[in-house]
């Protein structure tokens, strides 16, 4: 639902790319040590709140050598630029504060 509602297509990798599904694990992994094995909530919303900085944080500020040592969100905003129409909505909308990202 939280995924259809935030227009991503939810796709399962297939069995024969184990390297995808490692990745996918990785991740996973990743995020449940920084949160759920790391802090007890004390409801859903306090997890989703925390999930969310945590996301915020990695899409904001960590750096990814596969994206050219770009953030995702800056490499989000590189593809919005060179080509629109490969993206649905404009991504710089999503930049925390009063300045934009261009």
């Amino acid at each position: 639902m939280i995924c259809y509602a935030n227009w991503i297509k939810h796709r399962l990798t297939k069995l024969v790319n184990l390297w995808i599904n490692g990745q996918f694990e990785r991740i996973n992994r990743t995020i449940k040590e920084a949160t759920v094995k790391l802090y007890q909530y004390g409801s859903q919303d306090q997890l989703r709140t925390h999930l969310g900085d945590f996301m915020a944080a990695g899409n904001l500020a960590r750096i990814h050598k596969t994206l050219s040592s770009l953030t995702p969100f800056e490499f989000t905003c590189k593809i919005w630029t060179s080509g629109p129409d490969r993206l649905t909505i404009d991504p710089s909308h999503q930049m925390p504060g009063q300045n934009k990202y261009r």
